[in-house]
């Protein structure tokens, strides 16, 4: 009965469900007996430096770049307070004085998707804050933005506001699964089946966090799916960490998007 009450507001949330918030000086409004469940959804993340390559090239890079990293989230389910997350998309700029792969401090900038309602835009905000705070370091600040984060295991786009644009595919012989010892850095995000992919453009223009750049032709990004949805919608298990089958909560991505 549990499970289909949550998949019930999941459901919900993606046919557009709305939530009340009683003013911004106060706390989220979960709806009565709704149970939370963590979310799940799709993941990209891209950096500012190759995660895949050879150790010269690995280590060329180490101490004079990735110290920038750009982190999106699509929410297709989860409860979080008692408000359903379906839907949500979320994004994080990250930045450090050195190689995000350091202990230094780090600071950055959360996107939440300006379509959501209130109190999921506040939901979820306060969920990344808590689950991924030690990775995010102190937050400058949280903006409402246009978001658009995509992919279907294969192919991936991230447009967050004007702040940032990223799109690519994974690595088509899919080379970080056959040669593991040649990927240096691990996700922020615990994904299910990590793939290390290509970015085709990534763009950056958040100014608060480093001077604007772009680049291309990478082995800079990873996807993959996270959390565990409900069995209804997912796929088969499959015990490979890396390149597994795709997840069923996955969204075709329009090649003409």
């Amino acid at each position: 009965m549990k499970t289909l009450l949550v998949l019930s507001l999941a459901l919900s949330g993606a046919l557009g469900a709305k939530f009340l918030c009683c003013g911004s000086g106060c706390g989220l409004s979960p709806e009565p007996g709704v149970a939370d469940c963590a979310p799940w959804g799709a993941y990209v993340e891209a950096r500012n430096a190759s995660v895949y390559g050879g150790a010269c090239h690995y280590n060329g890079e180490l101490t004079t770049q990735g110290e920038r990293a750009l982190l999106a989230w699509r929410l297709d389910g989860g409860v979080y307070h008692g408000v359903t997350l379906a839907g949500v998309e979320l994004a994080a700029a990250v930045g450090s004085s050195s190689n995000l792969a350091n202990d230094g401090a780090r600071q950055c900038v959360i996107y939440v998707d300006s379509k959501a309602q209130p109190a999921q835009r506040e939901a979820a905000v306060r969920w990344l804050r808590e689950a991924h705070g030690e990775e995010l370091g102190s937050v400058l600040a949280v903006e409402s933005v246009p978001l658009d984060v995509a992919s279907d295991g294969e192919h991936f786009r991230a447009k967050v506001g004007d702040a940032f644009e990223l799109c690519g595919s994974a690595m088509p012989d899919r080379e970080c699964c056959k040669m593991p010892y040649n990927v240096w850095y691990q996700p922020f995000e615990q994904l299910d089946a990590r793939v290390v992919a290509v970015t085709n453009h990534f763009a950056w223009r958040e100014a608060r966090l480093g001077a604007s750049f772009e680049r291309s032709g990478h082995n800079d990004a990873f996807l993959g799916a996270f959390g565990s949805a409900p069995q209804l919608f997912a796929a088969e298990e499959n015990s490979s960490p890396c390149c597994g089958a795709k997840r069923a909560c996955a969204a075709p991505l329009d090649a003409d998007a």
